[in-house]
Order: structure tokens, then sequence, then C-alpha cells
């Protein structure tokens, strides 16, 4: 028997975290497999998108046009918007089940009859949930990194990870917001539909913010709120990590989770 709740919360969920991380790599597996016909038509597809607005490039992280390079290709077809997408449903599904999906079910009560306190039941509960990211977010990095040179994608591996990084921080801030409402209040649906509103409303408002910029300076400016405007996926320009940003979002979410394990504490488990 698994002594620690976080390892064993982990070991219950290995079905679903194999399917997760199966059906990811699976689409990202076949979506390299398209590259070297994009990297055969580079310069028709380059044509075809000189057109494009730098701002519409700019969502799909291929400013400059170029779709067909290695950064283009990766970014626009899986660190924009495939992966980001996958991250963010599992950690906020996980996050609001962590505590409130265990109360609507009725098992948490259970749990608390155990010798655990509220706050070792939550940290452990939330460890098991970062540790889950995580493994999907090892899994895919390193998928790709083997997988580049059999199809010839010249991408330096220290870019991947970076990326990586990025993706972690974006994926732990929505899943915190998710853990925080679902065991502060312990209403799931309510609390999964607060995030998903957060999530799609950040990722819209960094999007359409910079086609704002000729119009409205000041309220493009806003898309500073946005936590997408701090997630660039591969960015070989830089190829760097900004600390700074990494560790006040770190301590956002971190905050967040406090605040939610103290009201934890506080309120009555109702079934």
């Amino acid at each position: 028997m698994l002594k620690r709740l976080w390892a064993k919360t982990l070991y219950d969920q290995k079905r679903s975290l194999f399917f997760w991380n199966f059906g990811m790599l699976g689409m990202v597996i076949m979506t390299l497999a398209f590259y070297p016909a994009i990297e055969a038509e580079q310069e028709v597809i380059n044509s075809l998108t000189a057109s494009m607005p730098e701002e519409l490039l700019s969502i799909f992280g291929a400013a400059g046009g170029d779709l067909a390079s290695p950064q283009g290709f990766l970014n626009s077809q899986i660190y924009m918007l495939l992966i980001p997408l996958i991250l963010i449903v599992y950690g906020v599904t996980n996050g609001v089940n962590t505590i409130a999906g265990e109360e609507g079910n009725g098992t948490l009560e259970l749990l608390l009859t155990c010798p655990l306190s509220r706050i070792q039941i939550a940290l452990e509960k939330y460890l098991a949930l970062i540790l889950g990211i995580i493994i999907i977010i090892i899994l895919f990095t390193v998928c790709i990194i083997l997988f580049k040179a059999p199809i010839d994608l010249n991408m330096k591996s220290s870019a991947l990870i970076i990326a990586a990084v990025e993706i972690f921080t974006i994926s732990l801030f929505f899943s915190s917001i998710a853990f925080a409402l679902g065991t502060a209040t312990g209403h799931k649906g309510l609390s999964l539909g607060i995030t998903y509103a957060i999530a799609i409303i950040s990722y819209l408002w960094n999007a359409l913010a910079p086609f704002l910029e000729g119009n409205n300076e000041q309220l493009a400016n806003l898309k500073n709120i946005s936590i997408f405007h701090y997630y660039t996926g591969i960015d070989i320009s830089t190829n760097t990590i900004d600390i700074l940003e990494f560790m006040i979002i770190s301590m956002i979410s971190i905050i967040l989770v406090i605040i939610s394990i103290y009201l934890f504490r506080k309120r009555d488990i109702h079934n």
C-alpha cells in the first residue's frame, strides 16, 4: 500500500494519465510526420503567408511569415495551441477534481477520517496534480527531441526545454486557479466554468490585442494582463528563460493555493 497520499493519487490516476499521454504523443508524432512535406513546399507556403498580417502570424508564433521553418512549424502546429490546450484542459479538470470532485462524490469525508490534516491532504493532492503535468511535459518534450533528427527538424534541444518550462508555467497558473476555486468552494461546476472562462478570455485578449494597437494604444497595452502574453512558445532569438516572469507567475499560483487551503480548513464539508 502506498503510504504517501500524493503517490496514491498518482497511482489511482495511472490509467487516465496513460491515455492523456498516449493521445497527446500520438497527435504530436502525427504532426511531426508532416514536417518533411511542409519543408519541401517552404517557398510556396511562405509566398501564401507573405500577404497575411503580421499580427495574425504572431498568434501562431510565426512572426516574419515563415510557417515552414522549424520554429514556425513547431509553434503554429504544436506549441502555440495544441500542447497548451491539452495541458490546460488536463490541469483544470484534475485541479477541480482534486478536492471538489471528491467532495461531490462523497469520498472526501472518508479521506478526512484518515490521520491527516486538511492542510496535508490539500498539499499532497496539489503535488500529485503538478507531478502529473510535469510527466506529460517531459514525455512530449523528449518525444520531439527524439524525432527531430529522423525528420531533419533543425531545432536545438535547449530551445525545446525552455519552451517546456514556459508551458509548465502556463499550466501551473490555470491548474492552480482551478484547484484553488475547487478547494475553497467545493463547487466543481462553478470552479470549472470560472477557470475556463478566465483561460478563454485571456487567450482571446492576447490574440486580439495586436489588432487594437492602431485604434487604441492604451487598450492594446492591456494585453500585459493576459497570462498568454508571457508565453512565446519556441523563440530561438532569445533562447533564454525570463526568470522574473517565471517567479512572479509561480508566486501568484502558490498564493492562490495557500489562500484556498486556508479557506478549506475553515469550511464545512458537504456531500
